[in-house]
C-alpha cells in the first residue's frame, strides 16, 4: 500500500519534476503537430505517439529494475516497433469484447460488461509485461495471466488505484471537450501527464511485486 501511495509523489520528487515538466511540454508539442494539415499531422502524430510509447515503456521498465528517477528519454529509433509493442496489450485485452460485439447475434449486456472488466484488469499487467521484456509476445495470456494470479489481492489493490487515475484522465478530457476550449485542453495536459506517470509507476511496481518467485 505504501508503494502505491508513494507513487503519487513520483513525478514531483527531486529531479523528476524537471523530467515531468519536459514531458508535459513534449506532449503539448505532439498534440500541436498532430493538428497540422494532412498528411503532415498524421505523420507527426504517429511519430510522436511512437516516441511516447517508447518513453512510457522505459518508465515502467526502470521502475521494475528498482530505479526511483524518471528515465532519460529514449533514442529516436524503432518507433513503429515501440508503438506496436506498447499498444499490443490493449488489443489483447479488448479483443474478446470486440469479437463478441461483432459476432454475437444478440449481445447480452452482462456478458459485455464481464468481458470489458476482464480486459481492464488484464491491461495493466500486460503493459508491465511488454515493458519488462520489450516484446509483443509478452502481452499474450500464457505470460500475463500467471503474473496476475501470482498475488491477486495486491493486484486488485493496484488495479483500483490505476482505475481511479484513468477515470480522472477521462473526466478531464471530457471537460475539455464539453467546454470546447483549446486553452483548457492544454492546461489539463498537466494533471493528465502527472496521472499517466503515476499510473506507469504503479504498473511497474505491480509487475515487480507479482513477478517475484514466479
Amino acid at each position: 500500500m505504501s508503494q502505491i501511495l508513494n507513487s503519487f509523489g513520483y513525478p514531483l520528487r527531486g529531479k523528476n519534476i524537471w523530467a515531468f515538466v519536459f514531458t508535459v511540454a513534449f506532449v503539448w508539442g505532439v498534440e500541436l503537430m498532430a493538428h497540422l494539415p494532412r498528411p503532415l499531422g498524421t505523420i507527426y502524430g504517429f511519430l510522436g505517439a511512437g516516441y511516447l510509447a517508447s518513453f512510457y515503456m522505459s518508465v515502467v521498465g526502470s521502475t521494475i529494475t528498482g530505479a526511483d528517477e524518471i528515465p532519460n528519454w529514449p533514442e529516436w529509433t524503432s518507433l513503429a516497433r515501440s508503438f506496436a509493442t506498447f499498444y499490443s496489450p490493449f488489443l489483447i485485452s479488448f479483443l474478446p469484447i470486440i469479437l463478441y460485439a461483432l459476432l454475437a447475434d444478440d449481445p447480452h449486456r452482462g456478458v459485455a460488461i464481464f468481458l470489458s472488466v476482464c480486459g481492464l484488469m488484464y491491461l495493466p499487467m500486460g503493459i508491465g509485461s511488454v515493458s519488462a521484456e520489450d516484446s509483443i509476445i509478452a502481452s499474450l495470456p500464457h505470460i500475463v495471466l500467471p503474473l496476475i494470479i501470482n498475488d491477486f489481492p495486491k493486484y486488485l489493490l493496484s488495479f483500483g488505484a490505476l482505475f481511479l487515475g484513468v477515470l480522472a484522465l477521462f473526466v478531464s478530457a471530457y471537460l475539455a471537450k464539453v467546454e470546447n476550449s483549446v486553452l483548457l485542453w492544454f492546461i489539463l495536459y498537466i494533471p493528465n501527464t502527472y496521472l499517466m506517470l503515476v499510473s506507469l509507476r504503479i504498473i511497474g511496481l505491480t509487475y515487480m511485486n507479482n513477478s517475484k518467485d514466479w
